[in-house]
């Protein structure tokens, strides 16, 4: 998608949004299904230009209640908190993508990968385990097994203290 389709993807569901939000419609189940269809595209476009705000809302200290916090306000769209509508505060970042859009501060080449997709063979072996297993995973696996040893060892030291003390105590007897 070039940034002129882009353009018009953000403008088309901003528009779609404030009619819902306005109460300008026909079919209400029609509109939602245009919105719903575009909401993948329009959320990916404003994630692209990071323009995309996570929310938290709260009620009304009178009423008091559950806060929701950090949430996707593309993914609770359509719904009321206590009354408020989160479409105006959505209709904003779009806008806001849009102005990013609009003066080319969103690059639209692909950005390399950090590593190449992992090959998995049909056979593990050591070296592919140390090719493609963190460090970290080693360090920890490690340390695992050495104090795992040396509980062994030190419930062993136990175990033997105790028979030889029995042996002593049956001995004097």
């Amino acid at each position: 998608m070039n940034k002129q389709e882009s353009i018009n993807k953000l403008t088309e569901f901003n528009s779609l949004i404030n009619d819902y939000f306005n109460g300008n419609y026909k079919n209400e189940q029609e509109l939602k299904s245009k919105i719903n269809k575009l909401i993948p595209i329009a959320q990916e476009l404003v994630i692209k230009s990071n323009s995309l705000k996570l929310m938290t809302m709260a009620p009304p200290p009178a009423i008091g209640g559950m806060v929701i916090k950090n949430f996707n306000p593309f993914d609770m769209l359509f719904t009321s908190f206590w009354g408020i509508s989160i479409i105006p505060d959505v209709s904003d970042m779009i806008e806001q993508s849009i102005g990013k859009y609009e003066n080319g501060l969103v690059s639209f080449t692909k950005v390399a990968t950090e590593k190449e997709p992992i090959e998995y063979t049909n056979k593990i072996t050591l070296k592919w385990l140390w090719d493609n297993v963190p460090i970290k995973f080693w360090i920890g696996s490690i340390s695992i097994l050495i104090a795992v040893f040396l509980l062994g060892y030190q419930a062993s030291n136990f175990l033997k203290e105790n028979n030889i003390n029995q042996k002593v105590l049956k001995n004097s007897k």
